[in-house]
């Protein structure tokens, strides 16, 4: 027989010899789990309504996880027949989802919510399970390939916080970069902070009309004034003033020449009391108004 057939046959033959069984062993450990046999260690997760009690086993915990590992070590030291931990800042979904993935090492995601992956996401960064960001970001981006102005704004505010998401900040920013109009027409907008909006309202290249501009920077500035939901019958005078600090900073870059006569005198001039005398006047002016109006 030839050394390639040989060595051919040794190849095939260590295949076999490592066959997985990697399903089995899982199906183990998950229902271990979920007996909650001889566990250890009682995990408090979340809280009120939202919070449930997950019994574990420290053994595991260390073995596959840095973060509790180091958590643990401390805690065992105490010599305690059963050790409580609180995790308030998780809710008990996504925890459960994640020791699922410590104990059996798979992640059931595929049909949940964005949102939902993005909390487990942030609970995986949080835990330093590093090695299953890539994958929950891929995940979390195919989920909302056609859907992202549901989520937009929580989506943006999330990348800004975590620095090891970066398949998801390069997503936002080419966002931000290439196509904005997004971020004006998400269901979450008014969540948006000031300096990304006051970036995006200086844009000269956003391909909206400039009353669609006008209108969620209104929305924008209602809500953080908490008049969204207060009839502009029932503002004093109180109400228009905080309406027009809240605008102030945007005025100089809205651009009322783009502006018809018509939408002004129903989506502007309601707010006159909101405006210094000066800057309605320039207004007017920019929109080609009498002075009479």
């Amino acid at each position: 027989m030839s050394s390639e057939k040989q060595a051919l046959l040794k190849k095939n033959f260590s295949i076999v010899s490592k066959k997985s069984f990697f399903i089995d062993l899982s199906n183990h450990y998950l229902e271990l789990l979920e007996n909650s046999n001889n566990f250890d260690v009682l995990i408090k997760v979340g809280l009120d309504d939202n919070y449930k009690e997950f019994y574990v086993h420290s053994f595991i915990l260390i073995q596959r996880s840095i973060y509790f590992k180091k958590l643990l070590s401390s805690l065992i030291t105490t010599k305690k027949k059963q050790i409580i931990i609180e995790m308030k800042n998780i809710s008990p979904k996504v925890f459960n989802i994640i020791l699922r993935y410590i104990y059996g090492g798979i992640l059931d995601i595929d049909s949940l919510e964005p949102k939902v992956i993005l909390d487990v996401l942030i609970a995986a960064d949080e835990l330093h399970f590093f090695e299953i960001i890539d994958y929950l970001q891929d995940i979390f981006l195919k989920q909302t390939h056609n859907s992202i102005q549901r989520y937009f704004t929580h989506f943006y505010d999330v990348t800004s916080q975590y620095s090891n998401f970066t398949k998801l900040r390069n997503y936002v920013k080419n966002i931000v970069t290439e196509l904005p109009h997004i971020i004006f027409r998400a269901d979450d907008f008014i969540g948006l902070d000031k300096e990304t909006l006051l970036y995006l309202v200086k844009r000269v290249d956003i391909v909206i009309d400039e009353i669609e501009i006008w209108d969620c920077l209104l929305k924008w500035c209602m809500a953080k004034t908490n008049l969204k939901n207060k009839d502009i019958n029932d503002w004093n005078i109180d109400d228009f003033y905080c309406l027009g600090k809240s605008l102030e900073p945007f005025l100089p870059h809205i651009k009322f020449e783009y502006i018809t006569k018509h939408d002004f005198s129903i989506k502007i001039k309601p707010f006159k009391q909101s405006f210094d005398q000066n800057v309605y006047k320039k207004i007017k002016e920019a929109i080609n108004l009498n002075e009479y109006v």
